[in-house]
């Protein structure tokens, strides 16, 4: 199943569960961030809730990532002490990983 709000128009981040129980996190979903609540099992500790994430951070942004969005779940899981996974999509040309022109394959992205 693949998790989306569905309030969130052209939404640029998804998440897709198989074979768990997984609760949508709406409070923090937005176009470029996707967020699910989930229990994993820990060997000989039970089970655990964790929060898992998919983030798009776009290269166009003025503001280095994390996105405020993303930075706002982060300091929210700590506060929480929830356990936070989070994959993204880091663009290829982006000045917080040091790039100062386009390159043929950022232009592409």
């Amino acid at each position: 199943m693949t998790m989306v709000h569905p309030l969130v128009p052209d939404p640029r981040a998804c998440i897709t569960v198989k074979g768990m129980n997984a609760i949508l996190m709406p409070t923090w979903c937005r176009k470029a961030l996707a967020v699910i609540k989930t229990k994993l099992r820990e060997e000989g500790r039970g089970s655990r809730k964790v929060v898992v994430a998919s983030a798009y951070f776009p290269c166009d942004s003025q503001n280095p990532p994390p996105t405020a969005e993303a930075q706002g779940l982060i300091q929210h899981c700590q506060k929480a002490r929830l356990m936070l996974i989070i994959g993204c999509n880091a663009n290829l040309y982006h000045t917080a990983w040091g790039a100062l022109t386009s390159t043929a394959g950022a232009k592409h992205c």
